[in-house]
């Protein structure tokens, strides 16, 4: 729509190439800047320090609004404004607008009746990340009868560890600055966090505890009643007038939009959210575990012991179909539907995991950890046996205790020791069930802290040996898992979890029904890079329908001590079938599906002390067994067992598909 500001000394820094005008002097006439009298190409008296610059008025604008950060939503088109139609208007396009116009996001988004209307664009979808509204998807010239509007955020929190907490900042004359510590107190800071869309506030701290910030201290003395919806209608001295330094500077901690409700603990229950100013269920529509974890780290908890839902009836959920991708720092971070809805009958619930294990090897072993008062501490080993390990262990889903540890065998904590003198009896649920000393209460060093190793949540069964089989879970029962869209990432995740270094293969066993009312889990799907099976993301449901059961075959940990490979029958010594030893017996690499590529040639080669392969060649019938079929390497291993490939010695070929290969010799020149 128009020049906002005018640069003139290179603030955008200076340019490289020729410098074209000088003394350029429009009316504000012209249709283009070309148009404008100057110079002339080329004739100039200047340098690059003074490279003219432009800041250009946004493409959008708030109207009709009780203030300059909310109101209407217009955009520049065409030469004119126009209002945006409120189809598919939602928080995330709002974000975007506000943004765009130098906030830190939106608060609110919403829409107005304005009778049945022309306006310049609708239908906006924006993803997120877009610089201006006009960067997302829309539609431009649409008749409606509703305007959308917004209400942007002119106050953030900074440099917290989570959204709901950090150095408070606020909006004003086109910059961020702090607010000072002067008068404030308690009050104030729920008018804060109330404006941030939290239920209230849990803390406020005011000696720059979550940094002191290099910007503008904008308010101070502020006093607020507590009746306020903002706090910038609260009485203060001023903007810019304050009698304070940055380390006075103003910190607040909200309560946070998640809680649990209806559990039998502060660490179990159903699922509630904070929105639009009131609680409200959780549908259980796609919830898993994955959700739940970010829900459990968001209160303060080490991760998700259990997702579930309950029978609720029809009953008001404000938040449905949550996809969380697991890196999230709160719920409301994730795709969810934000409706008010009485069709959902289950509403989604969690159990977190208040203890954990660290610092061990594999996710069932390591120091034992308690989560009190939002601190984690260790507990001591003074009366601890594995009676307690198995309560433990059982608590955190795992069948039993297979061993546990009182010398800080996983290393000592830096906590506080919380825990002493525990003493189950093994039919506790809890280990808080336990009766021990109170907390901080005991007579031990950190080199006493307990250890914990549990018998795994996996296992492999019907196998030929322990590196492969069928693969069950412990959900309280043993468990198989149907192979809908089973494949070698989550057969990497479950043999990494049992301690080998990946996984070879997948398999597929025959599912057979015990009976008629026989369940199998529906699925698993892991990314590849969980470190437990139980992190990837798995329905609740169990099926009677699967024709086939999940099974591996892990990477053999002998297999790799013991492998050699030689080229025979080659002319050179670089060249020749591959012939590999295992288990005390030379044998081949065949290729049944003419799948063995360069790829794969590199890593043989390189296990022959050659830089590389040139190609892969056939080099006559070997005899003795084949060891290997369909291999797959990625071309960076440093031993072919650390491919994928059928098992040793399962095969469907002759030696009439024996591979060979011819590597690449160094060549050396003499000067």
């Amino acid at each position: 729509p128009g020049a906002e500001k005018a640069v003139t000394s290179g603030d955008f820094g200076p340019g490289s190439g020729p410098i074209f005008l000088d003394e350029v002097d429009c009316s504000e006439n012209e249709t283009s800047f070309f148009n404008c009298p100057s110079n002339g190409y080329y004739n100039n008296t200047c340098s690059h320090s003074q490279d003219a610059g432009v800041i250009c008025s946004p493409k959008v604008r708030l109207v009709n609004g009780l203030n300059n950060y909310s109101g209407d939503v217009e955009v520049f088109y065409d030469g004119s404004w126009g209002s945006v139609c409120s189809y598919g208007w939602d928080l995330t396009d709002a974000n975007v607008v506000c943004r765009e116009l130098g906030f830190d996001g939106a608060k609110e988004a919403g829409q107005i009746y304005t009778g049945y209307s022309r306006t310049v664009l609708s239908y906006p979808y924006c993803n997120g990340t877009e610089l201006s509204i006009l960067d997302c998807n829309h539609q431009y010239n649409v008749y409606c009868s509703y305007q959308a509007t917004l209400s942007c955020n002119v106050i953030r929190l900074v440099n917290g560890s989570s959204p709901g907490e950090g150095r408070l900042e606020i909006f004003y004359n086109g910059e961020w600055g702090t607010v000072c510590a002067n008068e404030w107190d308690l009050i104030d800071a729920d008018v804060v966090c109330k404006e941030l869309g939290y239920p209230g506030v849990e803390d406020t701290f005011m000696s720059g505890e979550f940094g002191t910030g290099n910007r503008t201290i904008l308010i101070d003395g502020v006093d607020c009643s507590g009746n306020e919806t903002s706090l910038l209608d609260c009485p203060s001295e001023g903007y810019y007038r304050y009698n304070c330094l940055h380390d006075q500077t103003v910190g607040v901690q909200c309560s946070a939009k998640v809680r649990l409700v209806n559990g039998l603990n502060n660490f179990s229950g159903e699922v509630e959210v904070f929105y639009d100013g009131s609680w409200g269920s959780v549908c259980s529509y796609g919830w898993d575990l994955t959700d739940a974890n970010v829900v459990c780290r968001e209160l303060g908890f080490d991760s998700a012991r259990e997702a579930g839902q309950i029978y609720t009836g029809y009953s008001r959920t404000v938040l449905s179909y949550p996809y969380c991708n697991g890196n999230e720092l709160s719920l409301l971070d994730c795709n969810v539907q934000y409706t008010v809805r009485y069709n959902c009958y289950d509403s989604a619930t969690v159990s977190c995991n208040y203890v954990r294990l660290v610092n061990g090897n594999l996710p069932n072993e390591g120091r034992l950890e308690v989560l009190y008062n939002g601190e984690w501490g260790t507990v001591c080993a003074n009366g601890w046996d594995l009676i307690d390990a198995d309560v433990v262990c059982k608590e955190m889903g795992y069948p039993g205790a297979e061993d546990t540890f009182m010398s800080g065998e996983f290393g000592i904590g830096d906590g506080p020791i919380l825990l002493d003198g525990v003493n189950c009896s093994g039919n506790e649920t809890f280990l808080l069930d336990c009766p021990s000393n109170e907390y901080y209460s005991n007579n031990c060093s950190h080199d006493q802290d307990v250890g914990l190793k549990c018998l795994q949540r996996v296992r492999l069964v019907n196998g030929t040996n322990n590196f492969d089989g069928k693969v069950e879970i412990y959900t309280g029962n043993w468990d198989s898992i149907c192979t809908y869209s089973w494949d070698i990432k989550d057969s990497d995740v479950v043999c990494r979890e049992l301690g080998f270094e990946g996984a070879n293969e997948a398999l597929y066993y025959k599912y057979y029904r015990s009976s008629y009312y026989s369940n199998i889990i529906s699925g698993v799907y892991c990314q590849g890079n969980e470190s437990t099976i139980f992190e990837c993301n798995y329905p609740f449901s169990y099926t009677r329908y699967c024709s086939y059961e999940a099974g591996v075959v892990c990477i053999d940990p002998n297999a790799s001590l013991d492998v050699q490979v030689r080229l025979s029958d080659g002319l050179t010594a670089a060249e020749g079938r591959i012939e590999i030893l295992y288990n005390g017996e030379w044998g081949t690499i065949c290729d049944s599906q003419l799948s063995f590529k360069l790829q794969d040639a590199h890593v043989i080669c390189r296990m022959l002390g050659y830089p590389r392969a040139d190609n892969v060649s056939f080099h006559g019938n070997g005899n003795g067994p084949i060891w290997l079929d369909q291999v797959s390497c990625a071309g960076h291993e440093s031993s072919i067992t650390m491919c994928n490939s059928t098992r040793w010695g399962n095969n469907n070929c002759s030696h009439s598909q024996d591979v060979g290969v011819t590597c690449y010799e160094w060549t050396y020149i003499s000067g």
